[in-house]
């Protein structure tokens, strides 16, 4: 997929990094009132898991067809009609919440769950070509952006939740927003308006040559889902996104449960956590410049596990913020990066970073339900210390797959 010639750079860099924090205010603004949904419905953290285990069913059911959905329908419909199904799943959660049905809730979380899918394929394959076309590494800051749109939802769901406002107008207020900006944005993104033409033209009308045709892009699709480099590499991605599952998750709840403390204290660590994050994705891009990719991952693991590890141990709030620093200053890289790596050839682009999605979304989705049920057993930092030992895995392989995580294309530099 090639960027659309008639959007500028510019353009196409505000726009996309526009859609990123949508994304990113409505997955936060979700979680952050995770203490609000449990105490709502009544139930257990152990309970919650239920849920969550919706919300992998949802993400993995598109993320899987992911690469075949691009080819069949297009990047910027199936990016639409995501949007139009995050309103309705809110919607879902919202009715759930109002009549204290915890199915009603866990479906809802699983339709969002499939929408926040379909709208994140068209985005990372297209934040891959636009990482290109610049000659730079760009898909760390665009996810950065994702960042900070996720720390404005956490800090408006601490906000509110400390004015009494229950979760029900949070939701629906993000919900109406996040689906205005995005049909508005989208229509001058980069974002390709259709699928290839059989005949390998793009629907722009440039030549076969700029842009791969509908079947040779299925085929690519097809092959990726066979190809050993990809797949260690979506490995790794699987490990730091496991670390990242549970602060998005747990963290909140750990808090709130571990430290004795109010939801608005939570949320306002997670928020903590956000801003490291944000801040590593968006300016994390000149360290994999400088350094290379697989160097930056692995100090990526090694600070990740000392936050961690922080985190569980702490016996003062002051040491779980700084747990969450190095958190979040951790396990920001390596999505970006895993997706830049795999993301060169045009051909193969969309099915192998389906492929990275796909398995990513496996650990941010199907983890946390686990960590619930385990936590019925143990506190959730206990939890969290398990997590640690798959970032020290992390650290090891980095180490032992550096021409693997060599990009193809334009992006191998970012790994010598």
């Amino acid at each position: 997929m090639s960027t659309d010639a008639a959007v500028s750079l510019r353009q196409a860099n505000v726009t996309l990094g526009i859609l990123m924090a949508c994304s990113g205010l409505a997955t936060s603004t979700w979680m952050a009132r995770f203490p609000s949904v449990r105490d709502t419905l009544g139930i257990s953290s152990a309970a919650m898991s239920w849920i969550l285990l919706l919300v992998a069913v949802g993400a993995l059911g598109i993320v899987v067809f992911g690469g075949a959905l691009v080819v069949r329908f297009g990047e910027r419909p199936l990016h639409v009609a995501g949007t139009h199904l995050t309103t309705v799943a809110f919607g879902l959660i919202i009715g759930g919440l109002l009549i204290r049905s915890m199915p009603l809730v866990a479906f809802g979380a699983g339709v969002n769950a499939a929408a926040t899918s379909m709208v994140g394929m068209p985005i990372n394959t297209t934040a891959a070509a636009i990482e290109l076309r610049a000659g730079h590494s760009m898909l760390p800051r665009f996810h950065g952006i994702y960042g900070f749109g996720c720390l404005a939802g956490a800090g408006i769901a601490a906000m509110v939740s400390r004015l009494g406002v229950g979760p029900v107008w949070n939701y629906a207020v993000v919900a109406v927003v996040v689906w205005v900006v995005r049909l508005v944005v989208v229509r001058h993104s980069a974002i390709p308006p259709k699928a290839a033409g059989p005949a390998g033209r793009s629907p722009q009308g440039t030549q076969a040559g700029d842009r791969p045709t509908a079947v040779e892009t299925a085929r690519g699709a097809m092959r990726a889902w066979l190809e050993r480099r990809t797949w260690t590499i979506a490995f790794l991605v699987f490990l730091f996104t496991v670390a990242e599952a549970a602060a998005n998750n747990w963290m909140t709840l750990g808090v709130v449960d571990g430290m004795a403390t109010t939801e608005a204290v939570g949320a306002l660590t997670y928020a903590v956590f956000q801003v490291a994050y944000s801040l590593m994705r968006f300016f994390g891009g000149h360290l994999t410049d400088r350094f290379g990719r697989p160097a930056a991952l692995a100090i990526s693991a090694l600070v990740g596990l000392a936050g961690i590890v922080v985190f569980s141990l702490a016996s003062s709030m002051a040491e779980v913020e700084i747990g969450a620093v190095l958190w979040g200053l951790g396990v920001a890289l390596a999505f970006p990066e895993g997706v830049a790596a795999v993301g060169g050839d045009p051909l193969r682009r969309p099915g192998r970073v389906a492929v990275v999605s796909s398995v990513s979304a496996l650990a941010g989705q199907g983890a946390p339900p686990l960590m619930g049920w385990i936590s019925a057993y143990t506190e959730l930092r206990v939890v969290f210390l398990w997590v640690a030992g798959l970032l020290g895995l992390a650290l090891v392989l980095t180490g032992l797959i550096r021409r693997d995580l060599a990009g193809d294309g334009a992006t191998a530099r970012l790994a010598e």
